[in-house]
């Protein structure tokens, strides 16, 4: 996106522009710029890459943030350009806190999520389950494409299996992204949540993988944590649902990771199947 244009649109919403400060996240999946103005608050500015990445995230913050107090609210949107101008929230990701920190994090972030997939969302999408198997045979093309026969003889075998003894599955608004790199915090009672473009009503426990195969594997102290926020346990037929799903993101990443020639990211996957394969 061209500065130029982003700082002639702030000028004309805000006056004047002290500073335009680029953020570096995970992915290329956007641009974020800190946004310094003539006054006591600074703002986020969002520029989506893909025009999905950002409607899901304007779906979110057009439906659901006014509900909820710990993530940016929308303050304006520009669909031709994919931009969104949002609220600043300030703060440390817990992905580099100390381990003592990262539990009241996780606890926190259990008790956001508690209410997030508590907020009412209209539901006239394929049956989850079928869903689930579609998302599920793409999978096992993919890990027979990739050459890696463990992941359909440990994951997607065993989840066909599993999802054919389920209860009927309810969609529920979901982050579907929600890791310790989209928590930030600047004390006890200061946490927030970001980057909703993966935003979408879906299954609750898929905003549990990537905890569960990147924190939780080596340090089941945060698990607890985050049940305690979160206010429920899982049962016996959702916690192996989980540990599979997991196995699954997994997997996923190492394949997106080769193919993109993500090295840092292949190592993320790698790592994450001997957290959970007890490797």
């Amino acid at each position: 996106m061209n500065t130029e244009f982003l700082s002639r649109y702030l000028e004309q919403k805000f006056g004047c522009v002290t500073g335009l400060e680029l953020f570096r996240g995970e992915h290329a999946h956007s641009q974020v710029f800190r946004v310094s103005v003539d006054g006591p608050e600074p703002y986020f500015l969002k520029v989506h890459r893909s025009g999905r990445g950002y409607q899901q995230e304007l779906a979110f913050y057009q439906q659901f943030a006014p509900a909820l107090t710990q993530t940016p609210q929308l303050v304006d949107s520009l669909a031709a350009e994919r931009v969104l101008l949002l609220t600043a929230v300030e703060g440390v990701p817990c992905s580099r806190l100390l381990l003592a920190d990262r539990g009241a994090f996780h606890l926190k972030a259990g008790q956001f999520l508690r209410e997030l997939h508590s907020l009412p969302v209209k539901d006239d999408d394929l049956n989850l389950v079928d869903a689930l198997l579609k998302r599920l045979e793409r999978f096992a093309a993919e890990a027979a494409e990739a050459g890696v026969k463990e992941a359909v003889q440990d994951v997607a075998i065993p989840l066909l299996e599993h999802l054919s003894q389920s209860e009927p599955l309810k969609r529920v608004p979901c982050h579907r992204d929600y890791a310790e790199h989209n928590w930030l915090g600047s004390g006890e009672s200061n946490f927030r949540v970001i980057d909703f473009e993966h935003f979408r009503a879906d299954y609750f426990l898929l905003d549990l993988c990537q905890m569960k195969a990147r924190s939780w594997a080596s340090e089941p102290g945060l698990e607890r944590a985050f049940f305690t926020g979160y206010g429920r346990e899982l049962s016996e037929w959702e916690a192996r649902f989980l540990h599979l799903w997991s196995l699954l993101w997994s997997y996923s990443t190492v394949f997106w990771s080769r193919r993109q020639g993500d090295r840092r990211y292949e190592r993320l996957g790698l790592q994450a199947l001997r957290f959970l394969q007890g490797k």
